[in-house]
């Protein structure tokens, strides 16, 4: 038998959720331990989308060697922690991404950026793989993997509830640079458009009108600078959806310079343009967060376009 006392960073989550990404083990298996009344909490029986309380107690009779997968979650361990850090208080951390490097876990890649960044905080503060929220510690946002830019970390729960809550009430911008092939006729604007997601190909459709299952997605523009063959917009998201940038802008002909999923000219050994920037924090007062308040982290912009223009 194992027993787990939850404390304010694990709190606030479904148990189903949380035992998940504790030991690795499927949804499936829980569930039946749940129904089995082989896990209980607070020594009765829960259902799987029980929220998680500050000193709620989790009795597992479980096999131990199944609990025992809790020790994969040290693997970051083997990763290295070069990281390159824009910003970082107690609470937050935010991390360039660099191009070629996964956000989590990939197994067609050594090495993703959630370990590094584990392996990071770990080397200073050692202590850390033994609190709940760090074995399930992941980013607020994620990029593909060929896409470079700010990725943010909460270091405890309540940070990363803030921050959620925060994103949902519309009162975090985040600001791209994007390199297209063309000249706009616009020098700013607004593109809005009806997006359905190819799961199976891995690609955003969009469409002008609606249609069966699409939803509407909008971003706005502003040349930055432009030549004869390609223009550096910046891009304000509206709606955040997988690839909506690369889509968007392909879908009226302006495909981002080496995005060839996205019909852009072909380019031997690089990756699509398109750097996440600049974060806006857009509230005043927000208690403890209240640092924050009209904050803007972002990526020097001079290295950026040094990314955009090679």
């Amino acid at each position: 038998m194992k027993e787990i006392i939850i404390d304010k960073n694990s709190a606030e989550q479904r148990i189903d959720k949380y035992l998940m990404k504790k030991f690795n083990l499927p949804p499936s298996l829980i569930n039946k331990f749940l129904r089995k009344k082989s896990i209980k909490v607070n020594n009765g029986k829960v259902q799987n989308n029980y929220l998680l309380k500050s000193s709620d107690v989790i009795h597992l009779y479980v096999n131990d060697d199944l609990l025992n997968n809790e020790s994969q979650n040290k693997y970051f361990l083997k990763s290295s922690s070069d990281i390159e850090v824009i910003y970082e208080d107690d609470n937050f951390l935010f991390i360039s991404k660099p191009v070629g490097i996964p956000t989590h876990y990939c197994k067609n890649f050594s090495e993703n950026l959630t370990d590094k960044v584990k392996k990071y905080l770990y080397n200073k503060n050692q202590t850390l793989i033994n609190d709940d929220y760090f074995s399930t510690f992941s980013p607020l946002n994620r990029l593909d993997t060929n896409t470079t830019g700010l990725i943010v970390f909460a270091k405890n729960r309540p940070s990363m509830l803030f921050f959620r809550k925060m994103q949902e009430e519309n009162k975090i911008h985040k600001f791209y640079l994007a390199r297209i092939e063309g000249v706009l006729k616009n020098k700013s604007g607004k593109l809005e458009n009806y997006y359905i997601k190819d799961s199976k190909n891995n690609k955003a459709l969009i469409f002008d009108d609606q249609t069966k299952d699409s939803v509407k997605v909008s971003l706005e523009y502003k040349v930055i600078s432009q030549n004869k063959s390609s223009s550096i917009v910046e891009v304000k998201l509206l709606t955040g959806k997988s690839h909506q940038i690369r889509a968007q802008f392909a879908h009226i002909g302006n495909p981002l310079v080496a995005d060839t999923k996205y019909n852009a000219k072909h380019i031997k050994n690089n990756y699509q343009k398109l750097m996440a920037y600049k974060i806006e924090f857009d509230f005043i007062d927000q208690k403890e967060f209240s640092y924050l308040s009209n904050k803007t982290i972002s990526i020097p912009l001079k290295k950026s376009l040094r990314f955009l223009e090679a």
